[in-house]
């Protein structure tokens, strides 16, 4: 009897886990869709609405020479020579940059906690303004919770 009680406990654990992963990313505008990339665990998802688009990216893996580092110059210098612009550190600590990353295409860029995310677009216009205001404040929300749904697309 004692036995099936841990387990009642242990799987109600790990089903607060799951849920509390699965609702607390970040909740793209509800016209955004998921796009899934070739890699199976989703690293290469993007979400879009066909005019602005949501990516991440992976500039402090394993095997990279830098290492990130919070509130640092040299991070900023690291984040300027893969993007090709300048970027700022806000009073909370995260890192934000805007310019063009790839050609003919807006990049507006923030890192937080080591976690790259990227709003794109070939239009700089308000919707391109508004969508950057609203990452940022969708990860000043949530910080800890600053990564992309998962892939199933039930988001």
């Amino acid at each position: 009897m004692k036995y099936f009680s841990s387990m009642r406990l242990l799987l109600a654990f790990l089903l607060i886990i799951i849920c509390n992963s699965a609702y607390s990313q970040i909740r793209f505008p509800k016209n955004f869709k998921l796009i899934k990339g070739d890699n199976g665990i989703g690293s290469d998802d993007v979400y879009t609405d066909s005019k602005y688009s949501f990516d991440t990216y992976n500039f402090f893996n394993e095997g990279i020479d830098f290492e990130f580092k919070n509130n640092d110059d040299s991070t900023k210098k690291y984040l300027r020579g893969i993007c090709g612009f300048t970027f700022h550190i806000t009073k909370d600590s995260l890192y934000w940059g805007t310019g063009i990353y790839q050609p003919g295409f807006y990049s507006y860029i923030i890192v937080v906690d080591g976690e790259v995310l990227e709003l794109y677009s070939k239009y700089n216009d308000a919707g391109f303004s508004y969508y950057s205001k609203w990452l940022l404040s969708a990860i000043r929300k949530d910080r800890s919770n600053a990564f992309f749904p998962m892939r199933d697309g039930n988001w």
